[in-house]
C-alpha cells in the first residue's frame, strides 16, 4: 500500500481540504476519496514533486480575465487536454494538471477559471461560455456536443487537428505575402529617400544656378512639399478612411454586396471561396464525427463562414435538411459545392462514411487554399514590380534634368 496526498472539496460546502489516503494506486486513491465524499482535483504519491504544488484556495481564483488566446496557446490546450483525457483522467483534474504545468500566464489562468467554474456546477460547455471571447461559438459548439456524447477526449483530439489546420493556412498565407511585402517596402523606402531629401537637394542646388527648374520636376517637388508642410492632413484623411471603411462593413447590407463583388474578382474570388468551404467542411466533419445531428451539425459549421453571401445559402440548407433532403442533394440545390466535392459527399452517404468523406473534402479544399494563395502571390508580384518601376521612372524623371543641369553649368 502507498499513501497518497490529495486536495479535494467537500460537496456540500466548496470548502477545500488536504488530507491523505492509503490505496495500491492512484485510481483506488480517488475513489477512496470520492467515498469520503469529496471531490478530488489531485491525488500524488507522497513525497513526489506534484505533491508539493498543492496551493491554497485563496490562490486558485482566476483572477485577471483573460480576453484571448492565440492559435498557438489554443492548440497547445487543446492537445493536452485530449492527451489527458484520453487517459481517463478526470475532467478537474486534468485541468488542475494542466493549470498546475502551465508556463503560459493566460494558459494558467483560463484553465483555473474553467476549473473553478466546473466546481460550482457548471459543465464544461457553461463554463467555456463564460469566456466568450476566448472560445468561440464553433469551439463551445463541438465541446458541448462531446459532453453529451462522452467523447471529450475524441472531441479535443479532432479540435487540435482542426486548429492545427488552420495553422498551417495562416502559416502559408503569410510565407506568400513575405515577398510583395519586401516589394511594398522597397517602393516606400525609395519614395522617402529620393522625394524627402535627394531630389529637394538637388533642386536647391539647381536653383543657385540661376535656371528655371524643369516642369516634371516642379510638379514633383510641389507634391512633395504638400505632404511635409500638410503631413497632418494626410494622416487625418488616412484615419478617416480607415474608419469609414470599418463602419461601412459592420453594415450587413454593404458587407453582403461587398462579398458578392468579391466572388466576381479573378483569383481573389477563388480564395475567398476556398478558405471559407474549407473552413465550413472541416468543422462539418468535427461535429459530425462528434455526434452531433446533421442540422445542427451544419449550423455551427456555418460560423465559420466570413463571407456572408456564401453564409445566406446556409438557412435555405437547413430548411431543406429539415424536410428530409439529403446532404449531398442540398449542397447540390443551394450550388453550395462544386459537383466533384459533392459527389464525394453522395458517396459517403451512400456507403455509410459520411464523416470520412467529410474530412477528405475538407482535405482537398485545404489544398486547393494552398494553390490558389501561391496563386495569388505569384500574380502579385509582378503586378508589385510594375507599380515599383513606375515610381522609380517618376523619380528619375525629376531627379535625371537636375543632374544633368547641374553638370551643364558646371562645365
Amino acid at each position: 500500500m502507498k499513501k497518497y496526498c490529495y486536495q479535494a472539496y467537500k460537496e456540500e460546502t466548496d470548502e477545500l481540504i488536504n488530507g491523505f489516503v492509503d490505496a495500491e494506486s492512484p485510481r483506488a486513491a480517488r475513489e477512496k476519496i470520492s467515498q469520503l465524499g469529496f471531490m478530488p482535483t489531485k491525488v500524488y504519491e507522497e513525497g513526489s514533486v506534484q505533491a508539493q504544488t498543492i496551493t491554497p484556495q485563496s490562490q486558485l481564483d482566476p483572477g485577471h480575465r483573460v480576453n484571448r488566446l492565440s492559435l498557438n496557446e489554443k492548440i497547445q490546450l487543446t492537445s493536452e487536454l485530449g492527451v489527458l483525457l484520453s487517459s481517463q483522467i478526470p475532467i478537474i483534474e486534468a485541468l488542475d494538471s494542466i493549470s498546475t504545468g502551465a508556463s503560459d500566464f493566460k494558459i494558467k489562468r483560463v484553465v483555473t477559471g474553467l476549473r473553478t467554474s466546473i466546481l460550482n456546477g457548471s459543465s464544461f460547455k457553461e463554463a467555456m461560455e463564460k469566456y466568450g471571447d476566448v472560445f468561440d461559438p464553433v469551439f463551445v459548439g463541438l465541446v458541448s456536443a462531446g459532453e453529451l456524447s462522452g467523447d471529450m477526449d475524441k472531441t479535443f483530439g479532432r479540435l487540435s487537428e482542426l486548429l492545427k489546420k488552420q495553422k498551417a493556412i495562416k502559416d502559408k498565407a503569410i510565407s506568400a505575402s513575405i515577398y510583395p511585402g519586401i516589394l511594398v517596402a522597397l517602393t516606400l523606402g525609395v519614395i522617402v529617400i529620393f522625394g524627402g531629401f535627394v531630389i529637394p537637394k538637388l533642386a536647391t542646388t539647381y536653383a543657385m544656378t540661376g535656371t528655371e527648374l524643369p516642369y516634371f520636376t516642379q510638379k514633383i517637388i510641389g507634391i512633395i512639399n504638400f505632404f511635409k508642410v500638410y503631413w497632418i492632413f494626410s494622416v487625418v484623411g488616412i484615419a478617416g478612411c480607415i474608419y469609414g471603411l470599418h463602419a461601412l462593413f459592420k453594415d450587413v447590407d454593404f458587407k453582403a454586396k461587398f462579398d458578392k463583388f468579391i466572388l466576381k474578382i479573378p483569383l481573389i474570388s477563388n480564395l475567398n471561396r476556398m478558405i471559407n468551404l474549407s473552413n465550413f467542411m472541416a468543422v462539418l466533419g468535427v461535429a459530425y464525427d462528434a455526434g452531433v445531428p446533421i442540422v445542427q451539425a451544419v449550423q455551427i459549421a456555418s460560423t465559420t463562414l466570413k463571407n456572408l453571401f456564401i453564409k445566406s445559402k446556409i438557412n435555405g440548407m437547413i430548411d431543406l435538411l429539415n424536410k428530409g433532403k439529403s446532404l449531398h442533394d442540398v449542397f447540390s440545390m443551394t450550388d453550395f459545392l462544386e459537383p466533384a466535392s459533392n459527389n464525394m459527399i453522395k458517396a459517403g452517404e451512400k456507403a455509410g462514411n459520411l464523416g470520412k468523406m467529410v474530412n477528405d473534402v475538407a482535405d482537398m479544399y485545404d489544398k486547393k487554399v494552398e494553390l490558389a494563395t501561391e496563386a495569388l502571390a505569384k500574380a502579385f508580384e509582378p503586378c508589385m514590380i510594375v507599380i515599383m518601376g513606375v515610381v522609380v521612372c517618376i523619380l528619375l524623371a525629376a531627379f535625371f534634368p537636375l543632374i544633368m543641369g547641374i553638370a551643364t553649368v558646371g562645365m
